[in-house]
């Protein structure tokens, strides 16, 4: 425990829960660059850490936008239809890495893989509240039948399941923006569904990554008991500066980031 890797955990997850509060920016979006770059973990580690955290973050997050009923039952299901696969062919590609170039190899391709999409996440991101708003503005309905909204729901799950398996990142950045983009709901419910949605993913790939013994579960436990502190501050955060500057302010600087990681 006076690992530095370990004293510092708690900090790094007061930052993250704290700006994932404050801003909406998805967890993996954040978490995983401190660890990499900031701990100095092993990325294939950082990613099943990063999973685990999801997990139960997402768990107390479920929990609370179930008893308020924020959840869409049936797009999860259609997400879940694309994500399942989508995810599995993620971490597969990855035990597949792994396999023909070792650890090395592996976390060299997950620090291009991770610093490619802190670029390009960002900007898809900031480019996409700006089309969300103009879409909201208009009277045009996004979707006009059952079957569409499922074989959309399904496209977009089997994106961000890949992304998530490979990665960690996606389930809190590339769906919520799809969902968003392609389905009027009330925000509430967007946010709830995806929330829960995330949850069944990161179960099924956290089981996976503690099979590949990819886990730090004490890192884990560090992180979620500073995240405890920080959410609530966070969320206090936004009665004193408006949490769209704070958002904007992260997604510029997580670009740097990845270009650092690349």
């Amino acid at each position: 425990m006076t690992n530095p890797i370990y004293l510092l955990a708690p900090v790094v997850g007061f930052l993250v829960g704290g700006l994932i509060a404050a801003t909406g920016v998805g967890g993996g979006t954040m978490l995983l660059p401190l660890l990499i770059s900031g701990l100095h973990i092993h990325p294939i580690v950082a990613v099943g850490s990063d999973v685990m955290f999801q997990f139960f973050t997402k768990l107390w997050a479920t929990i609370f936008n179930w008893k308020r009923e924020n959840l869409d039952r049936r797009l999860t299901r259609a997400l879940l239809v694309g994500s399942v696969p989508g995810a599995v062919i993620g971490i597969s590609l990855l035990k597949v890495l792994r396999h023909l170039y070792g650890e090395h190899g592996v976390n060299q391709f997950l620090r291009t893989a991770v610093g490619v999409l802190l670029v390009v996440i960002p900007i898809f991101t900031l480019l996409m509240d700006r089309i969300k708003a103009r879409i909201e503005a208009s009277s045009i309905p996004k979707v006009s039948s059952a079957p569409d909204r499922s074989s959309k729901a399904s496209m977009i799950g089997l994106l961000g399941g890949f992304l998530v398996g490979l990665t960690s990142i996606g389930s809190g950045s590339v769906i919520i923006l799809l969902l968003f983009l392609f389905y009027r709901r009330p925000a509430a419910v967007m946010v709830g569904t995806d929330i829960f949605h995330a949850m069944i993913l990161a179960a099924m790939l956290g089981l996976i990554h503690l099979q590949m013994r990819t886990v730090d579960l004490r890192l884990v436990g560090l992180l979620l008991a500073g995240a405890v502190i920080g959410v609530p501050l966070g969320a206090k955060l936004t009665t004193v500066i408006p949490s769209i500057w704070l958002r904007r302010a992260i997604l510029l600087l997580l670009i740097p980031i990845g270009i650092k990681l690349l």
